[in-house]
């Protein structure tokens, strides 16, 4: 790959650099709430949540389709997470209230070169 491919998205725009996980855990007992997630990244990614301890749980995984999404039942609180296939972190958020828990995953530049997702 060319430093411009892994430096800008499929769309020409530079991409952000990933950010990295921070420790959290979910919040216990939060209204239920419907987190949407829609994958704008261009590869698959994996979904988790994270325990009332912080540990990360997996729960599914998202194609690299166009506007590809997924919804779950959940609750305000409760920590998500979605990461390339090479485990780079691409979001991490709390919802906290329906308006807050459509998440949209956009692809991110990599810490190491040449990670491949």
């Amino acid at each position: 790959a060319t430093a411009t491919a892994m430096t800008m998205d499929a769309f020409g725009a530079p991409l952000r650099a990933c950010p990295v996980a921070e420790h959290a855990v979910s919040a216990v007992n939060g209204t239920p709430l419907v987190v949407t997630w829609v994958n704008r990244a261009t590869h698959p990614l994996t979904l988790s949540v994270l325990d009332y301890e912080g540990a990360e749980r997996p729960m599914t995984h998202l194609r690299s389709k166009p506007e590809t999404s997924i919804a779950f039942n959940s609750n305000a609180g409760v920590v998500w997470r979605a990461r390339a296939l090479n485990g780079e972190l691409l979001l991490q958020a709390q919802p906290q209230n329906e308006s807050d828990a459509h998440l949209v995953v956009l692809g991110c530049r990599f810490r190491y070169e040449g990670a491949a997702a």
